[in-house]
């Protein structure tokens, strides 16, 4: 940074008070106007510059003892003035020293300040300091003044505390300290309070008594409260009740109520929103409550069967304990919660209305059941339950879509295999053999680390590549399972065979719900066409032709292995035929059931298509399932 430099003070205090001469007086000034030359490398400067002023008890304090803000200075030709004000500065204890930093660059060195002959009057009046503030100055000296802004009075030091120097209080300050027998025939005035520390004696003493406290009733003689001018909570002594309407609310204390002589002669009425509050107890011969009684105990001694020591029309609240009374009269309309085993004696028939007594009897008319039967807890005849089925939905997923066959529900829609709930965030299967687990499905349960579900749900591509042990845990951790044979073949029923509508010419699956014209009598899509489905049962594989006849095999007795070892080395034992296991075909394997055909078995698919030729390792693009569970 370039240093600034060639700073000049021309002047300094402004005018603060004119003179002092009595009856003249000023406003005063505490502004000082400061003005200076500013070169940067000798050259004058122009334009504008940020500045700051400080001021220190000396040439060398660390501490400023007042900081202006940051003033945006205009410079021209090297010159420039500044107006500032500082406040709070104590002129009289301190030889003040100026500071001037500019654009961040404190310029040295200070330059003490002194005051013109038009100052020397301006904070101090004869020795004494003014001060105008809102809080009390401090270290004040006797005699020194200042004007309270916050309660607008001015007061003066006394050497030990701030006295009003004005108003009321000042004028008999001193004249009353010790009793003065002067008469006060001005005190206060509507703004103002007066503070007695001792008592008052007058003949009398008027106003509404808004602002008294701690007035003692005791000291209030009778009749001396007007009828209407008790407020909210006075206390009234024993005996000090008179006749008449009572307007607020009485609150006696331990005191207050203990004696017969708290007896209204006549008829009262408190009007008073909260009422009246009795800690001992009320005795009256009639008393009319609109609002509520609210007691830990009370006695009601008029007597009876016709006559009712207690009469109410909203209710009574017990809140412990129980009533006891010879009888009860009324309907019982209102009683709830009431326990038959609290019921002693017989209740006659006719109290029973049209109940059925709990030892039996006969309904002449139809019974009505008002609430749905299928709810929870609720009542349902023997033919309601007898033709209620359940409806087809699974507890584990919201979104399948399933059909009513029989006592099964069967997946509406050919299945697809989801990453686990509730997200479902991949599908499996769409467009490859993408599974995360391993195809003898030993690592696909829900509690594995990659599982995965079977859902039927619209809009997807139906899952295919898979394995039969694949397909048989995505149902099962879904809450399903695979369809039995012939449990698929009566889902199937109804769908024409063969069924131009079906989708057994093209070149891939249909996705799911796309094929609303290719139905069976139950709803389900698709059973013919689209992808082939396993289904649960194995079987015994056929003699499997493979080129010309002197290749058919005879089936013997053999034994095989399924296809490696993830299967666990486990064999297959007396299967005659030859099935797929996914790597070509092999004598001694059972062969898993794929029922309907697929989207290129032209005329060859259909709901009696059976393909027994897949071992249950293989997996095709052309095969896919469906699931089921019980109702």
């Amino acid at each position: 940074m370039i240093p600034f430099r060639g700073i000049l003070l021309t002047s300094a205090f402004g005018a603060l008070l004119a003179c002092s001469a009595p009856g003249a007086s000023a406003a005063v000034n505490d502004k000082i106007t400061y003005q200076g030359n500013l070169r940067e490398s000798g050259v004058l400067v122009n334009g504008t510059k940020s500045m700051v002023f400080r001021l220190y008890a000396a040439s060398s304090s660390p501490v400023p003892i007042w900081t202006s803000t940051t003033y945006t200075v205009a410079v021209s030709t090297g010159v420039f003035r500044v107006v500032m004000q500082p406040a709070g500065v104590d002129w009289e204890a301190y030889s003040p020293w100026l500071e001037v930093e500019v654009e961040g660059a404190k310029l040295a060195p200070r330059e003490e300040l002194t005051a013109v002959p038009y100052a020397l009057d301006a904070l101090y009046h004869s020795g004494k300091r003014y001060t105008s503030a809102g809080a009390a100055p401090a270290s004040p000296a006797a005699g020194d003044l200042w004007f309270d802004m916050s309660a607008n009075t001015l007061k003066f030091w006394n050497g030990s505390t701030w006295m009003p120097a004005t108003g009321a209080g000042a004028v008999h300050a001193f004249t009353h300290a010790g009793g003065g027998a002067d008469p006060l025939t001005a005190l206060g005035g509507p703004a103002l309070g007066v503070a007695i520390a001792s008592s008052v004696s007058a003949g009398w003493l008027y106003g509404n008594g808004a602002g008294l406290t701690g007035v003692s009733a005791v000291q209030v003689p009778a009749a001396g409260v007007l009828d209407g001018t008790l407020g909210m909570g006075v206390r009234v002594n024993a005996g000090s009740l008179v006749n008449g309407p009572v307007n607020s609310a009485i609150l006696p204390s331990t005191a207050a109520f203990t004696s017969i002589a708290n007896t209204f002669t006549s008829s009262q009425t408190i009007t008073a929103w909260d009422g009246l509050s009795v800690t001992y107890g009320l005795i009256a011969g009639s008393a009319a409550v609109n609002t509520g009684i609210t007691a830990s105990s009370g006695t009601f001694t008029r007597t009876g069967n016709t006559s009712y020591s207690l009469e109410t029309s909203s209710g009574i609240l017990v809140k412990a304990g129980g009533v006891s009374a010879p009888f009860f009269s009324g309907s019982g309309a209102g009683l709830f919660n009431l326990p038959a085993a609290n019921l002693s004696g017989v209740v006659p028939s006719a109290a029973l209305g049209n109940a059925v007594p709990k030892a039996g009897g006969t309904m002449t008319g139809a019974l009505v059941l008002s609430a749905d039967p299928s709810a929870a807890m609720e009542a349902a005849t023997k033919r309601y339950v007898d033709s209620w089925t359940r409806p087809c939905v699974n507890p584990n997923d919201a979104s399948d879509v399933m059909v009513p066959v029989g006592d099964l529900c069967v997946d509406k829609y050919e299945a697809s295999v989801w990453s686990a709930p509730p997200t479902w965030s991949a599908q499996y299967g769409a467009n490859a053999d993408n599974y995360p687990c391993l195809d003898n499905g030993q690592d696909c349960g829900a509690s594995a680390a990659n599982p995965i579900f079977a859902r039927s749900v619209s809009a997807v591509t139906p899952s295919r590549y898979i394995t039969w042990f694949q397909a048989s845990v995505a149902c099962s951790n879904s809450g399903k399972r695979l369809l039995s044979n012939a449990e698929w073949q009566a889902a199937a029923a109804g769908t024409v065979d063969p069924d131009a509508n079906c989708n057994v010419l093209g070149g891939s699956p249909t996705t799911t719900g796309g094929g609303g014209s290719c139905l069976s009598s139950c709803g389900a899509e698709n059973m013919a066409g689209s992808v082939s489905e396993w289904v649960a049962n194995w079987i015994q594989a056929g003699q499997h032709y493979n080129g010309p006849p002197t290749n058919w095999t005879q089936g013997s007795f053999v034994s095989a292995q399924w296809p490696d070892a993830s299967y666990g080395s486990d064999g297959s034992w007396n299967v005659a035929g030859r099935a797929d296991n996914g790597g070509g075909y092999r004598t001694g394997l059972p062969a898993a059931l794929i029922r309907g055909g697929s989207y290129s078995d032209l005329t060859d698919a259909g709901v009696f298509a059976l393909d027994a030729r897949e071992g249950p390792t293989a997996s095709r693009a052309y095969v896919g399932f469906r699931c089921g569970r019980r109702r």
